[in-house]
């Protein structure tokens, strides 16, 4: 089957340089199972245009289009007309219903992989204008398969009155892991990113933006030091609160048991999670979360606010923890200090449940089957 990823997010969203990009582990896990796949990223005017082959059967095209806000406006017309399946990375833009046009016009089976059905910006009149176009998308999704990546996000597009909705979780690109993370001792991960071997890590990873909520650290860090004065942050991560952060640290006589890397490139995280004895994540709205699922791959016992993405992968005191307040979260960290069985737990829960075999496994038992029905 000739398969179609398209990205219509005009950000850093899907460029292939970024850990674990999604739309590059869903193509490969489609290659892997027989299928010659065509990514297609929206980016920029003003970005390089790039067409090349990036895997066995894998070709990446990063497409500069108009955009509003991180919206692609494009009618498509570039898009390979040979291609029997679309998948597309749409959730709310405004070029969805466009994109699924094009896609009918030219006897391409549209399937929306959907990972938020309305707008959580921090700007409220973002939101607003947003959400009015996402109700409008929700319309056109009624009488559509729908993918989802979580329960959540099933359920909302349910609620909305969206009659068919699978769930085909996001996963990891396992080209992009160490298999080998087993035999590498946290102290020789630690060498290798130059931190200190005498003390237990809490690692943060992530943007350092609002809807992180990453000053959550501060409340956590300082509960936490106050027991066990052995522990130190690890944060790897860049953003506009990052100045903020540093200054509630210093504030608090926190900074000089602090980490910090504003990146790390991607085939070196390894040794950030490898070096960690804990991995903590603030988000309440996290759609899924790469990071947390990196972090339990790595053996990594994962403390995390609930959220729709986190809700569905941990399961909760088996996988990892799951909380509603940042007390409890310390609490837990300073009474479990990170059970190994815990950490076996996650990986097993990765390899079983979130790679992106499972997802591609789905949209194949439905769509394939149509696909291959109508040759």
């Amino acid at each position: 089957m000739k398969v179609g990823i398209l990205v219509l997010f005009v950000n850093s969203f899907g460029i292939r340089e970024t850990y674990n990009a999604q739309e590059i582990g869903m193509a490969k896990a489609f290659s892997d199972k027989g299928d010659e796949v065509t990514v297609y990223k929206c980016v920029a005017q003003n970005a390089k245009r790039v067409d090349e082959i990036i895997y066995p059967n894998v070709r990446y095209i990063c497409r500069p289009v108009k955009a509003i806000g991180n919206n692609t406006i494009s009618g498509f017309s570039w898009i390979d007309k040979d291609i029997e399946l679309l998948v597309c990375y749409s959730d709310i833009q405004l070029m969805t219903k466009t994109a699924y046009a094009w896609a009918k016009r030219n006897h391409v089976f549209f399937a929306p992989y959907i990972g938020a059905a309305e707008s959580y910006s921090s700007k409220s009149i973002i939101r607003f204008l947003s959400n009015i176009n996402a109700e409008r998308i929700m319309r056109f999704y009624r009488d559509k398969t729908v993918f989802a990546k979580t329960h959540a996000v099933k359920e909302q597009l349910e609620k909305k009155g969206v009659r068919k909705v699978l769930v085909a979780p996001v996963g990891l690109d396992i080209t992009k892991l160490r298999d080998d993370y087993e035999l590498i001792s946290r102290a020789e991960a630690r060498r290798a990113l130059h931190v200190r071997q005498d003390a237990r890590y809490l690692l943060m990873v992530g943007k350092l933006v609002k809807g992180r909520n990453p000053l959550d650290c501060i409340q956590i860090f300082e509960r936490i030091h106050e027991v066990l004065d052995d522990y130190r942050l690890l944060i790897v991560g860049k953003g506009i609160l990052k100045e903020e952060l540093f200054a509630a640290l210093r504030e608090k006589g926190l900074e000089k048991y602090t980490d910090y890397f504003e990146s790390i490139p991607n085939v070196e995280m390894w040794k950030a999670y490898r070096s960690a004895d804990a991995y903590i994540s603030f988000s309440r709205r996290e759609i899924f979360g790469m990071s947390i699922l990196e972090a339990m791959y790595y053996e990594n016992t994962v403390y995390v606010m609930h959220a729709p993405g986190p809700n569905d992968v941990i399961e909760d005191g088996v996988s990892g923890f799951l909380f509603d307040s940042l007390e409890d979260m310390a609490d837990m960290i300073i009474k479990e200090k990170n059970d190994v069985q815990i950490g076996k737990a996650a990986h097993k829960r990765i390899m079983e449940h979130f790679m992106w075999d499972k997802a591609v496994d789905v949209i194949k038992n439905d769509i394939g089957n149509l696909i291959a029905l109508n040759k």
